[in-house]
């Protein structure tokens, strides 16, 4: 299973902003019943040109 969530607001004071929630979760049927869950935080700015 993934998720992911992104928001960037289109103009004002925090335009150039992106944040990014990314998680995912996975789960195999192996002799050790392997699970792995992952959670991400991205942040990234693009910052404007002169």
């Amino acid at each position: 299973m993934d998720f992911n969530l992104q928001w960037a607001p289109p103009e004002g004071v925090l335009k150039g902003l992106m944040v990014r929630l990314r998680y995912a979760d996975v789960s195999q049927n192996d002799p050790g019943n392997t699970s792995l869950q992952d959670l991400r935080v991205m942040i990234y700015y693009d910052p404007p040109s002169l």
